[in-house]
């Protein structure tokens, strides 16, 4: 293999640590998201007739009042949504969390692999450059 060619190899790695790092750093968000989900569901249980401001999206919020903290309406996706608990909301965070977390450790696997293949490479060039300097120098040959 060339040199050339491992440089592309290890190029295309690089490519792909960092878009496992990006991917790293979106699970981190969306899991910090969740986790502030989950302590606003434990700050509303019991507070009924309570003012509060409810975020309505991009940092816009609007003066509520909490009628019913029994019940909360979940979006489960295209547009469909369920009445749910407050435990049973928390329910569908815990296991968004869990869901992140095996994520997480598949992209954390992966990094690893692809850091190992690197250095892997980067032995084999070493190895081989070794390889160079010690026929250069039995034959008489300077650097």
């Amino acid at each position: 293999m060339s040199h050339e060619d491992y440089l592309i190899r290890l190029n295309m790695i690089e490519q792909r640590i960092q878009k496992i790092q990006e991917q790293l750093m979106i699970i981190e968000q969306q899991r910090a998201e969740i986790e502030a989900l989950n302590n606003s569901l434990d700050k509303i249980k019991g507070k009924k007739d309570r003012e509060i401001l409810a975020h309505i999206g991009k940092g816009i919020f609007l003066k509520s009042k909490i009628m019913n903290n029994d019940e909360l309406i979940i979006d489960v996706g295209s547009k469909v949504f369920l009445k749910k608990s407050v435990e049973g909301g928390k329910q569908i965070v815990e296991k968004q969390v869990k869901e992140l977390v095996n994520v997480r450790d598949v992209l954390l696997a992966e990094l690893s692999r692809a850091r190992s293949e690197a250095e892997g490479i980067i032995l084999e060039i070493e190895e081989k450059n070794r390889d160079k300097a010690e026929l250069r120098k039995r034959i008489g040959i300077k650097q």
